[in-house]
């Protein structure tokens, strides 16, 4: 499917996915703002996440 935008494409997707109110959406901590937009309009929680290498091993720790 082509769509217009990227945020377009990201709200197709949360539509697709039938994100709900309550769901947890991960996204990366170092992105632009209207990333997570889409997914925040129908609800869900935002995780956002670091991919450090030694951050990933100390949440697996935890």
């Amino acid at each position: 499917m082509l769509t217009t935008s990227c945020t377009d494409a990201l709200e197709m997707a949360a539509i697709l996915l039938n994100i709900q109110p309550g769901d947890e959406v991960i996204a990366p901590s170092y992105t632009f703002v209207s990333t997570v937009n889409a997914f925040v309009l129908r609800g869900a929680k935002i995780v956002f996440v670091d991919s450090n290498e030694k951050i990933q091993i100390w949440m697996l720790l935890k």
